[in-house]
């Protein structure tokens, strides 16, 4: 029963029930208009749609790092005990040529983890260069790219396919089925004559009428009035 140890207990001893997180409801400014209401109403639509996809990264990534801490925690012990061992056996020599050893492995892992930043900074700044929705886009993005660089023989960091970084982000920005991460564009420009919309289902029936997956679906296929070329 050692599951039952590790739950709080109530005073009779019965397992507390866990509570349920509070849910703080967003409170529109007092001064919002029917426009600013309709890209909240969007962007929380998205929100909602990302957070299960950001959670999952996220316990992923948590995961992996304890594992891989808790596996470097193991070596090092291991390592000190096979040194004091060598040690106490009076083999001195074998035990420095270890510690030189371990000492070499901690560089090579500092240089490349200094090869990562700049990787790194390749990547956000190629990102960068587009608009996204919001942040957890941006890092959804991000993660994207980032699982598919190798570093070439230069020591410079491509696709697997050997495609730039730069040109890697404009494929993922360009992609239809990555279009939900993208905040819509405009075409206002001149000489721009916008495609004749067929679709008049919708046409009579008010935005605030229609439940969010109506707005978003709109939103996506930038149908939306504030979306319109003016």
């Amino acid at each position: 029963m050692a599951d039952d140890k590790d739950k709080e207990l109530n005073d009779d001893g019965t397992p507390k029930t866990p509570k349920t997180p509070e849910v703080k409801p967003v409170v529109p400014p007092k001064d919002e208009t029917d426009e600013d209401k309709l890209k909240r109403l969007v962007q929380e639509s998205v929100d909602v749609q990302l957070k299960p996809i950001k959670d999952k990264l996220d316990g992923a990534y948590e995961a992996r790092d304890g594992a891989l801490k808790e596996s470097a925690e193991l070596k090092q012990k291991e390592s000190d005990r096979q040194k004091e061992s060598l040690k106490a056996e009076g083999k001195h020599e074998e035990a420095h040529k270890l510690e030189m050893a371990e000492q070499k492995a901690a560089n090579d892992a500092l240089t490349k983890r200094n090869v990562e930043l700049t990787r790194d900074i390749d990547v956000r700044n190629a990102i960068n260069a587009h608009t996204f929705r919001n942040e957890k886009a941006v890092e959804m993005a991000y993660q994207d790219v980032v699982k598919d660089l190798v570093q070439a023989d230069n020591g410079s960091w491509v696709h697997k396919n050997g495609t730039s970084i730069k040109d890697t982000v404009a494929a993922f920005v360009a992609n239809e089925e990555n279009s939900f991460l993208l905040k819509p564009k405009h075409n206002s420009g001149p000489g721009h004559t916008p495609p004749k919309d067929t679709d008049t289902s919708d046409k009579s029936k008010s935005l605030f009428e229609m439940s969010q997956d109506e707005v978003l679906k709109l939103a996506m296929a930038k149908k939306l009035p504030n979306q319109q070329p003016k």
